[in-house]
C-alpha cells in the first residue's frame, strides 16, 4: 500500500490555499447547478405551458398596464406643472393660477 493511499488532503496549487480552492470550488457549484436549473425551467416552460409557448398576450393585463401607464403620466405632468408653478412663483415672474393635477378614480386598483 503506497504511503499516498491514505493522505485525505485538499489538493494546492501554486499560489491558492484550500480556502480559496473551495470557495472557487463552492462558486462554480453554485453557478452550474443554479444554470442548469435556469434551463430546465425555460424547457419545461416552453414544454408544458402552452399559452407561454404560443406567446399568447393576455388582454386583462395589457388593459391594466396601458391604464396605469397612463396614470403614471398624468401624475408625472401634474408633478412638473406643480414644480414649474412653483418655481416661477419664487421668481415671481407668473401670475397665471397653477394647473391642478387630474383626480383619479377611488375605485382604481394599485398594481
Amino acid at each position: 500500500a503506497g504511503k499516498g493511499a491514505l493522505d485525505c488532503k485538499v489538493p494546492e496549487t501554486h499560489g491558492m490555499s484550500s480556502g480559496t480552492m473551495l470557495f472557487r470550488a463552492l462558486l462554480l457549484l453554485l453557478c452550474v447547478s443554479t444554470t442548469l436549473l435556469y434551463v430546465l425551467g425555460i424547457l419545461g416552460n416552453l414544454l408544458l405551458n402552452g399559452p407561454y409557448r404560443r406567446a399568447d398576450v393576455d388582454g386583462e393585463l395589457t388593459i391594466a398596464v396601458e391604464e396605469k401607464q397612463a396614470e403614471i403620466e398624468a401624475w408625472g405632468r401634474a408633478q412638473e406643472a406643480a414644480a414649474h408653478s412653483s418655481d416661477s412663483d419664487v421668481a415671481g415672474t407668473s401670475s397665471e393660477s397653477p394647473e391642478e393635477p387630474e383626480e383619479q378614480p377611488a375605485s382604481a386598483p394599485l398594481l
